[in-house]
């Protein structure tokens, strides 16, 4: 019964010839596999067939991310957990240059805090430029999948002792 809907839902977006974009909403018309342009927010007509239309949430996202257990350039354990807020700027760009760009910009937050506290010592990670010099290159590279980032900070900073086990 379960393939049967899914078969139904499948055959009525083939034969749509309508799309409604919600004011949270931008979509991206391509017609025969090809982008033929951004859709803001409204009724549009489309052609049966020819047109598929992919609908992104523009409203800004916040992520929480997890804790990273990182060593400072002076050997200091730290475990820092910090935020990031981010919006979609360009849809081209983040549904057809890159494959879940959401995760992209997740992933680029965590390289750059563990390549820059690795590089810092710990009275640096604690400064306010820190953290200011991290979230203007996400900002940066973020920028080239369609995405607008719009805050980074640290939620959770400490300095901690390291401990490992060892098993045979």
């Amino acid at each position: 019964m379960e393939r049967l809907a899914e078969l139904f839902q499948a055959l009525k977006d083939f034969l749509a010839f309508w799309v409604v974009i919600h004011e949270y909403e931008i979509g991206l018309l391509f017609r025969f596999g090809k982008v033929v342009r951004e859709m803001p927010v409204g009724f549009h007509w489309l052609i049966p067939f020819a047109d598929v239309v992919l609908v992104e949430n523009i409203v800004y996202k916040t992520e929480e991310m997890d804790y990273q257990s990182l060593t400072t350039k002076d050997d200091v354990s730290v475990v820092l957990a910090s935020v990031l807020s981010y919006r979609i700027k360009n849809i081209k760009k983040f549904l057809v240059d890159v494959e879940d760009a959401d995760s992209v910009v997740v992933d680029i937050t965590y390289g750059l805090v563990n390549e820059y506290v690795r590089r810092n010592t710990w009275d640096q990670v604690r400064e306010l430029k820190f953290q200011q010099e991290i979230y203007e290159e996400i900002r940066s590279k973020a920028f080239k999948w369609g995405i607008e980032v719009v805050g980074f900070s640290f939620s959770n900073m400490v300095k901690t002792k390291a401990i490992r086990l060892m098993q045979d």
